[in-house]
């Protein structure tokens, strides 16, 4: 399960001139979105973290406690890159071969207070001709639940406070429903043998594994996970700008 599988944005090879975006043009427009942070490895955008960090308190208010205070905070850069033929111009089509970003670029921002997980707050640049001129104040805040600093965990978070439970055949469904509740859950859907279900963001592991300890009829219980398109090379990368 996920929040979507968006097709690429549109791919590079598809359009004309400089209508792409490489690897390096992409970091560079990253640090320049904070020119005043740009050339301090300690400063941060303070602003924008603080915006991910209220989200996060109010994500955890909502099930009746408060938000350890965050020990730090970090930004990163979660891209999909591919190797292309690009065309040098529109009046020179010869093309060449080179890397490309084939997604629009995220920026994961990685705030660490202790929990079972790390607080992640994702926001999409947003393509609007070659650029996004409103980036990073007017896009969305995702609320992520970051396993570890590993690539493969920054790439692909989990969706904060979001679980897939398998059920056993033959359980009772108003049963289910009632002790999914009592161990503190929300928004409960049965699917089958499968139920989604909410529950405190950032500490999913532990949640999981109480369901899969007291109650005899959770087959299985995961948190709900990103699921990223892997059919081109050399693939996504995660790259910590601050």
């Amino acid at each position: 399960m996920s929040e979507g599988m968006p097709l690429p944005w549109p791919f590079p090879w598809n359009l004309p001139g400089r209508a792409w975006a490489t690897a390096a043009e992409i970091r560079s427009k990253a640090l320049s979105t904070f020119p005043d942070k740009a050339t301090s490895a300690e400063a941060e955008p303070t602003a924008f973290i603080e915006e991910v960090h209220l989200a996060a308190t109010e994500a955890y208010k909502n099930f009746g406690v408060d938000l350890p205070e965050v020990k730090s905070s970090e930004l990163y850069l979660i891209e999909g890159i591919a190797k292309v033929s690009i065309p040098e111009t529109v009046a020179n089509p010869c093309v060449r071969t080179g890397l490309a970003v084939i997604y629009p670029p995220e920026f994961l921002f990685v705030l660490d207070a202790g929990l079972d997980c790390l607080i992640g707050g994702t926001v999409t640049w947003q393509q609007n001709g070659l650029g996004d001129p409103g980036f990073p104040e007017k896009n969305e805040i995702l609320l992520r639940s970051v396993q570890t600093r590993r690539e493969r965990d920054l790439v692909f978070p989990k969706i904060a406070g979001s679980l897939i439970i398998g059920i056993e055949p033959g359980s009772n469904e108003a049963e289910i429903e009632r002790e999914l509740a009592s161990a503190g859950l929300r928004d409960i859907a049965m699917q089958e043998f499968m139920v989604t279900a909410s529950c405190t963001p950032f500490v999913e592991p532990q949640i999981c594994k109480r369901l899969e300890t007291e109650l005899p009829f959770v087959k299985y219980a995961e948190p709900n996970g990103v699921i990223r398109l892997i059919d081109f090379s050399p693939g996504w990368a995660a790259k910590r700008l601050l």
